[in-house]
């Protein structure tokens, strides 16, 4: 989920769609229009830190996540 608005302190909720999932923290951007609409992003390495956790029984359609003031959310498009 590549986001410009994913930064510190933005809480996330991702699907889990089978037991035994990983998750995967990919790559720092410096820079980047929403979503790498062009295909390209400055990328930089990150010291990150963060913490996951399992909300068993909790369902929700597509990713979304949450900061101080706004709620946002990655609706994945169908094949046409």
């Amino acid at each position: 989920m590549d986001y410009k608005g994913l930064v510190a302190g933005v809480y996330t909720l991702y699907t889990g769609f089978c037991g035994g999932a990983l998750f995967h923290l990919g790559d720092g951007h410096a820079v980047q229009g929403c979503g790498e609409i062009v295909g390209t992003g400055l990328e930089i390495s990150l010291d990150v830190r963060f913490t996951v956790q399992v909300l068993k029984g909790k369902t929700i359609g597509w990713p979304r996540g949450e900061s101080d003031t706004h709620w946002f959310l990655h609706r994945q498009r169908q094949a046409a």
